[in-house]
């Protein structure tokens, strides 16, 4: 909320919302349980198919109708807010803190090695890390997201976070 309150200080209107049954929104959490598949292609189409809802609903309370209007998210949503952009040509720019550059598969694989292990950085190096990635059998079976595949087909430059540096696409 600190980040969203800089925002509204600095004239920059904002709505913020949680998933759905997340946090303090309603209606019913769609997806299977947090730390399975909930990253499969349907559910992260139905929360990019939220935020889109949610850009349109924005708009209607702006003032000027003219105002650029985008998305800011973190983690999960680098995989969320592109495909929301790809599909709704209101979004006209996006800022990622944070977030995935590779498959939903990818990352699952990367979150079961390296689960529970507080020095796991200090013990694996980068190309163990892209090795087990790539090799490890998948516990779930869905079809993965792409980020690259989105953000590649967008229509406007976009910022993203992570660490200490930052990356611009295109």
């Amino acid at each position: 909320m600190e980040f969203t309150k800089r925002l509204a200080k600095e004239g920059i209107s904002v709505l913020t919302y949680d998933k759905r049954g997340a946090g303090e929104s309603g209606g019913v959490y769609a997806g299977p349980p947090v730390g399975t598949n909930n990253i499969d292609t349907t559910h992260l189409n139905l929360l990019a198919d939220d935020a889109s809802a949610a850009v349109y609903t924005f708009q209607t309370y702006l003032k000027d109708k003219k105002t650029p209007t985008g998305l800011v998210g973190f983690s999960q949503a680098g995989w969320i807010i592109p495909i929301a952009a790809r599909k709704n040509p209101r979004i006209e720019f996006m800022v990622l803190f944070s977030c995935p550059t590779i498959t939903t598969l990818e990352q699952l694989r990367f979150q079961f090695y390296s689960i529970g292990n507080k020095n796991f950085g200090d013990n694996h190096t980068e190309a163990d890390v892209r090795e087990h990635i790539k090799s490890d059998p998948d516990r779930y079976q869905f079809t993965a997201t792409d980020p690259k595949i989105s953000l590649n087909t967008l229509r406007f430059r976009g910022f993203g976070f992570l660490a200490r540096k930052t990356y611009r696409t295109r």
